[in-house]
């Protein structure tokens, strides 16, 4: 088998992974922002951090959130094709 290529427990493993990763990030921009957002005193672009992170800034985070599982998993699917590929080549 290709080192590329992936098993379907393996891409199971990684796909969880993943998603208990990435649902983090989302739980820590959602709710630990809007409970500090006093706290953050930072300025960035003229505002303080917690204005622009419940204005844009999550926004931003939960679409850059999308965009890495999408390619993620896309990435992932490839190699596990490749391994059924290759299995079925052998046989």
């Amino acid at each position: 088998m290709p080192e590329s290529a992936m098993t379907d427990e393996e891409f199971k493993k990684r796909l969880n992974r993943l998603r208990v990763s990435l649902l983090l990030v989302w739980l820590s921009v959602t709710f630990c922002v809007a409970y500090f957002a006093r706290d953050l005193s930072v300025v960035i672009f003229d505002r303080p951090l917690g204005f622009w992170m419940a204005a844009q800034g999550s926004v931003l985070v939960f679409l850059a959130i999308v965009w890495t599982y999408a390619l993620t998993v896309n990435h992932w699917e490839k190699q596990t094709l490749a391994a059924h590929a290759q299995t079925t080549l052998e046989e």
